[in-house]
């Protein structure tokens, strides 16, 4: 997972797979090209804590504050 965010400008979740739950966004984030945007489909990011590490959050379906 880490390997496949490094260099992009998206981390899209279009699944609930555990996986999801244990990532380190902040060591992705540093790995992403900047602007780094997340769509979040099924709306398991923790939404707050990508924004306030520097993620343009968009959530499908949810709306963000």
């Amino acid at each position: 997972m880490y390997r496949a965010a490094a260099g992009t400008y998206a981390l899209p979740a279009v699944t609930e797979w555990d996986e999801f739950f244990e990532l380190d966004f902040e060591a992705i984030y540093k790995s992403m090209e900047k602007p780094v945007f997340t769509f979040d489909g099924t709306n398991i990011f923790p939404h707050a804590n990508l924004q306030t590490i520097g993620f343009d959050v968009h959530a499908i379906g949810k709306a963000i504050v």
